[in-house]
């Protein structure tokens, strides 16, 4: 009985709280953005994003978690992961400008441009494979023409932007549901 009531009033809270985490991602003041929780089901194979940010923010630090908790994909390949500089609100990786600095089930992190052609960025190595329900903490620096991407406090990419100035950052996902737990955004 207990855990019974315990299970609806875990789903009753996430009813009532996932509306409000939504709204306030869209308007977020910095840097009073802290705590904020965001799941993005893909609801299959496709690839979602979530406006986090709407204010102008070109330099800035973001920290914050990770969390895989279902992947529709057969082969390891879901992802996750923040879309920076963008030109676009609701950026998408491929569509709009700004770089992609994501985790991967399998263990992949990059770092990826989507920029006019003939100048694009692709980094990305194997680091850690990632298990369901483990998250993975994230930090991302961009200052002055740098972006530094740290993954579980391990500096894995450096790299000089390449002129992509967007004032936005989305939530980006494919494949499965992701949690990103936003720990702050703060301007530099």
């Amino acid at each position: 009985m207990i855990v019974l009531v315990m299970k609806n009033l875990r789903i009753f809270l996430f009813i009532l709280v996932l509306p409000l985490v939504i709204i306030s991602c869209k308007n977020v003041l910095l840097p009073q953005y802290k705590g904020n929780v965001l799941i993005i089901d893909t609801k299959g194979n496709e690839y979602k994003s979530k406006a986090i940010i709407s204010k102008d923010v070109r330099d800035f630090e973001l920290k914050a978690s990770i969390k895989f908790e279902k992947t529709y994909r057969n082969n390891s390949s879901a992802w996750a992961g923040f879309f920076i500089k963008a030109d676009n609100l609701k950026g998408k990786h491929g569509k709009d400008s700004g770089y992609l600095c994501f985790v991967r089930e399998d263990g992949e992190i990059g770092i990826h441009s989507s920029p006019p052609p003939n100048r694009e960025v692709i980094k990305q190595t194997y680091k850690f494979p990632i298990k369901l329900n483990k998250k993975r903490d994230i930090i991302i620096i961009c200052q002055n023409s740098k972006i530094s991407f740290f993954v579980d406090n391990q500096l894995i990419y450096q790299i000089n932007d390449i002129g992509l100035n967007g004032p936005f950052i989305s939530a980006n996902c494919g494949g499965g549901v992701s949690v990103f737990k936003i720990d702050y955004i703060k301007k530099m």
